[in-house]
C-alpha cells in the first residue's frame, strides 16, 4: 500500500514541474529558471473591438517667433479577426476599419469636428490633415504575422482594388498633391500606424523580469514618420498577465512629404526628431488589452521662404473594447 502511495506522490510531483514553468515560476531542474515565453493570441472566429485614441498638443513657431497652438483628438474603432487556423506560424488577421470622430482646435477654439456616425456632421475634405485620417474609414483588409510575432505583410482584395482606383490611368486621382496623400494613408505603413496592436514589440524567444530586447519600430507623428530602434523590456509577469515597456530615444523622421494645418500644400521637413515610451499590457490568455504611447517630437520645415518649428506632445493609446462570436 505504502508503495502505490510513494508512486502516486511521484506522479504529481514530476506532471506539475513543466506547468510551474509555463507558469514561469522557480524551476531549480530547468535551465529555464525564471524565464518566460510572451504570448499574444486572437482566438479563432472571435471579433476584438479595439479603440485608436490620439490626442497631440500643437505649437507652431514661425520665423518671427509667433506660436500658434492647436490640439488634435482622434477617435478611430476598427475590429480584428482571426477565422483562419495558423500555417507555419504565420497567422493572419482581418481588419475592419469602422468609425473616425476627428476634432481639431486652434488657440483653444473647435475648428474641425466630424464623427462617422452622425449622419449630420460634415466632413471636411478640403482639410488635408483631416482628409489623411479618413481616407483609411471604412477599408477592410489582412494583417499577416509571422511566428516571430511580426507583421510580415498587409493586403487584400479591396485593399488592393482601393490602391488601383487611387491610380486608374483614366479615373484615378489625376491632382498631384490628392494622389500623394491618398496612396499615403493607403500605405502599408500609415495602416499599420492604427491597426498593429502588438507594435513588433512581443520577442519570439523566451526572456527574463527586465532583460532587454531590440525591435526596430516606426510611427507616424503629426503627419511624419519616425523609425527608431526601440529598448523592450518585461517589466511585470504574474497570473494577471503581463506588462512590456519600450523606451524610444532618437525617433528620426523620414525626408517623406507630409501634410500639417494651416499649409494647403505638401511639406518636406528639414529636420525631425524625438523620443517615447510604450507600456503595453497583455492578459493571461495572451489578448493585448492596452498599448500606451507617449511622444515628444519637434521637426523643422520651409513654406516657400519661410522656416518654422514645430513641437508635438502626444498621446496614443490602444483599448481593447468587446469581445464576441
Amino acid at each position: 500500500m505504502n508503495k502505490i502511495l510513494y508512486v502516486l506522490l511521484f506522479v504529481l510531483v514530476v506532471s506539475n514541474i513543466p506547468l510551474l514553468a509555463q507558469k514561469g515560476e522557480s524551476n531549480p531542474n530547468s535551465n529555464d529558471y525564471n524565464n518566460y515565453k510572451l504570448n499574444v493570441s486572437y482566438k479563432t472566429n472571435i471579433f476584438h473591438n479595439y479603440s485608436f485614441e490620439e490626442i497631440s498638443k500643437i505649437q507652431r513657431i514661425k520665423s518671427d517667433s509667433t506660436k500658434e497652438n492647436y490640439e488634435r483628438r482622434v477617435l478611430y474603432y476598427f475590429t480584428l479577426l482571426q477565422n483562419t487556423i495558423p500555417e507555419k506560424g504565420f497567422y493572419i488577421i482581418k481588419v475592419m476599419m469602422d468609425s473616425l470622430r476627428y476634432e481639431f482646435y486652434e488657440n483653444g477654439v473647435k475648428k474641425i469636428y466630424f464623427d462617422s456616425q452622425d449622419d449630420d456632421s460634415d466632413a471636411p475634405f478640403n482639410q488635408l490633415d483631416f482628409l489623411s485620417y479618413v481616407i483609411p474609414m471604412g477599408k477592410e483588409f489582412f494583417l499577416t504575422y509571422s511566428a516571430y510575432n511580426e507583421l510580415a505583410k498587409i493586403d487584400g482584395d479591396a485593399l488592393m482594388d482601393s490602391r488601383k482606383a487611387v491610380n486608374d490611368e483614366d479615373n484615378g486621382i489625376k491632382d498631384q498633391k490628392l494622389n500623394y496623400i491618398w496612396n499615403n494613408s493607403l500605405s502599408d505603413n500609415f495602416l499599420a500606424f492604427f491597426t498593429n496592436v502588438q507594435r513588433n514589440l512581443i520577442p519570439a524567444e523566451r526572456v527574463f523580469i527586465d532583460s532587454a530586447w531590440v525591435k526596430p519600430f516606426d510611427i507616424y507623428v503629426d503627419g511624419i514618420r519616425y523609425n527608431d530602434s526601440a529598448q523592450v523590456k518585461l517589466t511585470a509577469f504574474s497570473p494577471r498577465g503581463y506588462v512590456i515597456r519600450a523606451e524610444l530615444d532618437s525617433l528620426v523622421g523620414t525626408d517623406e512629404f507630409f501634410t500639417t494645418t494651416g499649409y494647403p500644400d505638401l511639406i518636406q521637413p528639414t529636420s525631425s526628431l524625438g523620443k517615447g515610451i510604450i507600456r503595453m499590457e497583455v492578459s493571461p490568455r495572451g489578448q493585448i488589452n492596452l498599448v500606451e504611447m507617449n511622444l515628444i517630437t519637434e521637426f523643422t520645415a520651409k513654406v516657400g521662404k519661410e522656416p518654422f518649428k514645430q513641437k508635438s506632445e502626444t498621446k496614443y493609446t490602444w483599448t481593447l473594447g468587446k469581445m464576441y462570436r
